[in-house]
Formats: C-alpha cells, structure tokens, sequence
C-alpha cells in the first residue's frame, strides 16, 4: 500500500486538533493520512483505499458538503463522518442526506469519536468480515499481509506473520502447541522441535522493538496466548 493512502482519511484543518485527533487514532491502530483542503482531500481519496474519512465541514477551498457531494456521485460507498462546529440541525440533516453516515458537533469527547468510528466500520464490514484482526494496539490485515503494532509498521516473515494470525484469531484464548505446529508448519512436519519457541521469539522481539509491552504470552505445559499486559507464564 502506497504512503499516500491508509485506513483513515483525516481532513481537518486546524493543525492542532488534526494532530490530537491523529494521535488518538494512531493509538487505535489505525494508519492515518492527513488532508487540509476539499482539493488534496480528493486527490487522496481517489487514489487510495479507504476505510473511514474523518471529515471537517468548514475548510480553505470550501466545505466537506461538497466532498460528499462528489465522492458519492462518483459511486464511493466509503463511511463518512463529518466534524464540525457548525451544529445547526439544518446542517447535520444536509449532511445526512448528501451522504454523510455520521455528523459529530466540536467540541467533541475524543472516546466518542473514536467510537462512532469503530461503529461506522462495523456497519460497513471493515470489522466484521475478518480482514482485519486486532489485539490492544497490534493490527493486522489478512488480504495485505501487513501488521502495525501503535500505528508503526512490524514487518515479519511468513511463518510469523501465520503465528501471529492464528493466535488473533484465537484472541484472547489459548492456542495448544500442537495446533500451531500443525496449521502453520503442517501435520507432517518432522524439523525441529524447538522451531516454534525460535519463531514465537522472534515474533516477540518484532512486536516488542519500539518499547511495546509483551503481548505474545506462553502458558507453561499448553501453548501460547496473545494478552494485553502481565504474565500468564
């Protein structure tokens, strides 16, 4: 995936509430791309791929309302949320109806935000369908095999990224040994033994590189476990 496109699209503005607001959204696990006019707002937007646009009503070169206007016409189904001052209900009503999901009035309480978000990616599918697997701040996506742990990029080999896959999937749960060696090496696999304490290590120091917590846990005599914090050793 290009640098010019990520999960979120913020359009905002106001340099000071863009960063809070993309910080938060780093801390959520989403890649977030910043945008601070309709013009560069759309030149982003038709190049990349997108889950949510984050979007402010009032910008230098016009208004979000002509965003929506034009993405929609263009047949981008893409969740919309708008972020606005301006909370006159003639305006969340025009937003609505230009093809907005969402209309969020500033000042604004940045857990609601943040969960007026998840909300819209849930109706949309982005949550529900499987692609993307999340555990506290790791992410990972399914179709391009690309893993974030803080909003950072982890980059890991095949078999770690497998490891790391089947226990999301298995999130918060434990996974026997057994069942790790089996779905990622094969059933017939017949190597080393120690193969999957030298994968699960490096797959650990990855995840741990930039300060993280330890999230990849072992329980002792069964297998391995993904937890936010602590020990279960």
């Amino acid at each position: 995936m290009s640098e010019a496109t990520g999960d979120i699209l913020l359009v905002e503005d106001e340099p000071d509430l863009a960063r809070v607001m993309e910080l938060a959204l780093h801390r959520e696990g989403y890649r977030v791309v910043r945008a601070d006019t309709v013009e560069k707002a759309l030149q982003l937007f038709r190049c990349g791929d997108w889950r949510a646009v984050l979007l402010d009503v009032m910008l230098p070169d016009g208004d979000g309302f002509s965003f929506c206007r034009i993405v929609r016409a263009e047949g981008f189904s893409t969740p919309i949320l708008l972020v606005t001052a301006r909370g006159a209900w003639q305006d969340r009503v025009e937003g609505l109806d230009l093809g907005a999901d969402d209309y969020v009035t500033k000042p604004f309480v940045m857990e609601e935000l943040l969960a007026r978000v998840r909300a819209a990616l849930r109706r949309a599918g982005g949550l529900e369908n499987g692609e993307v697997l999340r555990a506290g701040d790791v992410v990972l996506h399914r179709k391009t095999r690309q893993v974030y742990r803080g909003g950072q990029t982890v980059t890991l080999r095949r078999k770690e990224f497998d490891l790391l896959e089947l226990l999301l999937l298995q999130y918060p749960w434990v996974v026997s040994r057994e069942t790790l060696i089996e779905r990622v090496w094969g059933m017939d696999f017949f190597g080393d033994e120690n193969i999957l304490e030298v994968c699960i290590y490096q797959l650990r120091r990855k995840l741990e590189a930039d300060g993280g917590f330890p999230i990849v846990h072992t329980v002792r005599g069964i297998g391995y476990c993904l937890r936010e914090g602590g020990s279960v050793e």
